[in-house]
């Protein structure tokens, strides 16, 4: 709304800011704290247990001696691998049940898989 002041020009009267108190919103360090609690609540029940001992490569490099001395085959290899993850690595901190589980899936996957069984032909003729 414009009004016509004493000069003659249109005029826009000073319109008075409500004062409003700052209840819906948090300071910095409040919004903070916010993001905190809601990470903790997101976390996983279950912390990934740490692996302490030899490295993978450690594991895998005793396995690749073996295999190619003779003394096991690619698929004892393939399932000393697959003994190594639910193990020590990925299965470890599963039920007993879910770790047996996994051994059989990872089990069927090195023969049902053309490219991971062709893999493992491969290692069986390179000894």
């Amino acid at each position: 709304m414009k009004i016509k002041g004493a000069g003659g020009g249109a005029q826009t009267p000073p319109v008075e800011q409500p004062k409003t108190e700052k209840t819906g919103k948090a300071s910095g360090s409040e919004f903070a704290g916010k993001l905190d609690r809601l990470a903790a609540a997101r976390a996983p029940a279950v912390p990934t247990p740490r692996v302490w001992g030899p490295s993978p490569s450690d594991e895998l490099r005793a396995v690749t001696a073996e295999l190619r001395s003779g003394k096991i085959d690619a698929l004892a290899a393939a399932h000393r691998i697959i003994d190594d993850v639910i193990t020590r690595r990925i299965g470890s901190g599963l039920p007993l049940a879910m770790q047996k589980e996994l051994r059989t899936l990872l089990g069927e996957l090195t023969t049902r898989d053309p490219a991971l069984a062709s893999k493992i032909q491969r290692l069986a003729k390179r000894r």
